[in-house]
């Protein structure tokens, strides 16, 4: 499942960048979801992957965003009430691939309906205290 949790202080706490500058890979990282486009008659759900392939090792806390473009805005998903956080993800080794987590279209507090979304990842450097966050998302369409 993916989950909000707010943080004070944390990028997911704070309003996210449109789209085109939000990257969906950046130092090595690269997150994406299972498929680009999902059609609500056959598709149940989607998972969310990271994949390293640079030198950096990164981890990420369990905040997960589910949001949906509407106009040229993004508005959250609540997706579900009362989450149970997922535990710390490590992404030690390059060319390492991890299923960060799995959306279900039917289980939202929120109703999820056709239309462009996108689920956004802080990740965190591990060992490398100087070096910044970064903040990734993987966009999909959902389709009728």
């Amino acid at each position: 499942m993916l989950y909000r949790i707010y943080k004070a202080g944390s990028p997911a706490a704070k309003e996210l960048p449109p789209s085109d500058e939000l990257p969906s890979s950046n130092e090595g990282l690269v997150l994406k979801m299972e498929k680009e486009s999902y059609s609500m008659s056959t598709d149940t759900g989607a998972r969310l992957t990271v994949t390293q392939t640079g030198s950096s090792s990164y981890y990420s806390h369990p905040v997960f965003i589910l949001e949906k473009k509407q106009g040229d805005d993004w508005q959250t998903i609540r997706y579900s009430n009362g989450a149970i956080p997922l535990p710390v993800v490590y992404v030690t080794q390059a060319n390492e691939s991890m299923t960060l987590g799995s959306l279900n279209f039917g289980s939202s507090v929120t109703l999820i309906t056709p239309g462009e979304y996108r689920c956004v990842v802080d990740f965190f450097p591990h060992d490398e205290p100087d070096k910044d966050n970064v903040l990734l998302a993987a966009f999909f369409t959902l389709i009728e």
